[in-house]
């Protein structure tokens, strides 16, 4: 288990529409950020630092739990950022020791 103070990684959504062949980012339907810490943890490190923004593998975090309902069922193209909060979660963690 992981302290209060411990460091967190948050998941960001960012969605799209098809407008011709093009993606378009629209207004969000609610929150766009959600905790990922724990999902992070269970990778372990090295496979978590190897996950690239907008890849399938990033895209699949908006079905963890904590990921909201509406992110969940998004029909639409979209991307999800992570990639800078990972470096920044394993140095705050190392800081830490």
């Amino acid at each position: 288990m992981m302290p209060k103070d411990a460091p967190t990684v948050v998941a960001e959504f960012t969605p799209q529409v098809w407008v011709g062949d093009q993606t378009m980012v629209v207004d969000p339907q609610g929150d766009t950020t959600w905790d990922i810490t724990a999902e992070v943890i269970a990778m372990g490190r090295q496979k978590a630092l190897e996950l690239q923004d907008d890849q399938h593998n990033t895209d699949d975090f908006r079905f963890t739990l904590n990921a909201p309902k509406w992110v969940q069922e998004w029909n639409g193209p979209f991307y999800v950022e992570i990639s800078d909060r990972l470096a920044a979660f394993y140095e705050a963690l190392d800081g830490k020791n």
